[in-house]
């Protein structure tokens, strides 16, 4: 499993609309994935990022959150 597909896995659909602090992220995604602590970037996942994954290149390719302008991340 990719990076991506831990990150979907934990906050989709189950999360979607919610809103969470980076440290909130990591929190989740250390306590519901077997993801490697120094790769939970969710500004990775997030739309505008300058090395972005594939799933957030543009908002068609689906990114997984949406950057909030007070520095949350919203579930897409």
């Amino acid at each position: 499993m990719t990076n991506c597909d831990l990150f979907r896995s934990v906050f989709l659909p189950d999360r979607k609309g919610q809103t969470f602090t980076p440290a909130q992220i990591k929190e989740i995604m250390l306590a519901e994935s077997d993801i490697v602590p120094g790769s939970i970037l969710p500004n990775d996942h997030a739309e505008g990022n300058l090395s972005p994954c594939r799933c957030a290149k543009n908002r068609e390719n689906d990114p997984i959150f949406d950057r909030e302008p007070n520095g949350n991340y919203r579930v897409r």
